[in-house]
């Protein structure tokens, strides 16, 4: 039983190789975005990712990451690894570490930022006047989110 999952997934990394071979039509050993788009239009090529259980907008949004959105190439090894990626049940998990990494990097920030806040209002309390005048003064350049940081910083400091 191990060994016809293992062949299976062989020839499943065979058939994701040639379809990189498709889609790289300049054989450079890398995707381009120009590539990756004659491939979303091409109806030959998209038959072959079927084949592979592979849907055209997953492709087109994983080589968009991959990618940052058009700037770098694909090489073979990515593509076909995150083809693997986008079969079958290893999609939802995959998509449920996401979930569960974004919760804890939110979580982190979160503190990070109230942290900041209350470390923040405490240096202001040690302020000279005139310095709290001049900092208030230069908020002026400050954007609109550093300003609604210091007005959380001045509210976090009266409930010290």
């Amino acid at each position: 039983m191990v060994h016809e999952e293992l062949r299976r997934k062989k020839y499943y990394f065979k058939r994701a190789a040639e379809l990189f071979q498709k889609i790289d039509q300049d054989c450079s050993g890398d995707i381009s975005e120009e590539e990756i788009l004659k491939f979303a239009n091409d109806p030959q090529t998209v038959a072959v990712a079927s084949s592979l259980e592979l849907d055209v907008a997953d492709i087109m949004q994983f080589y968009g990451m991959l990618s940052c959105r058009g700037k770098y190439a694909v090489d073979v090894d990515t593509f076909v690894c995150g083809c693997m990626k986008l079969k079958g049940t290893a999609r939802s998990m995959d998509l449920q570490a996401l979930m569960a990494s974004d919760k804890r990097a939110s979580r982190v920030l979160e503190d990070l930022v109230a942290t900041s806040n209350r470390t923040f209002a405490l240096i202001q309390q040690f302020l000279p006047t005139d310095h709290r005048a001049a900092m208030l003064s230069q908020s002026a350049n400050l954007s609109e989110r550093d300003v609604s940081l210091l007005s959380v910083a001045a509210v976090d400091r009266e409930y010290l």
